[in-house]
């Protein structure tokens, strides 16, 4: 019982996500991917919007390659986790 129930739940993970009639993507790789194949870049200019909204409201202090200072010892490295979502009216 526990194969079978392992086979359902990798076959659920890994079969496409669809939220009002469009394919969600997993991770920001196939997101543009997507924007390939679609012809636009509607997913790269929503990330971009996001990421460019941290900045602004000072989310995060930048420590990283970006910085030209070394990380401070007492620094976290955190890495973003972005999730993909359709609103109602696309």
């Amino acid at each position: 019982m526990r194969k079978i129930n392992q086979i359902k739940l990798r076959s659920f993970r890994t079969a496409p996500r669809y939220q009002y009639g469009f394919q969600v993507p997993k991770n920001y790789k196939e997101a543009c991917q997507f924007d390939e194949c679609n012809g636009n870049d509607k997913w790269k200019e929503a990330t971009e919007l996001e990421m460019g909204q941290m900045k602004e409201y000072d989310v995060l202090i930048d420590k990283g390659e970006f910085s030209t200072g070394k990380i401070p010892k007492d620094f976290k490295k955190i890495r973003v986790h972005l999730i993909f979502a359709i609103k109602h009216h696309g």
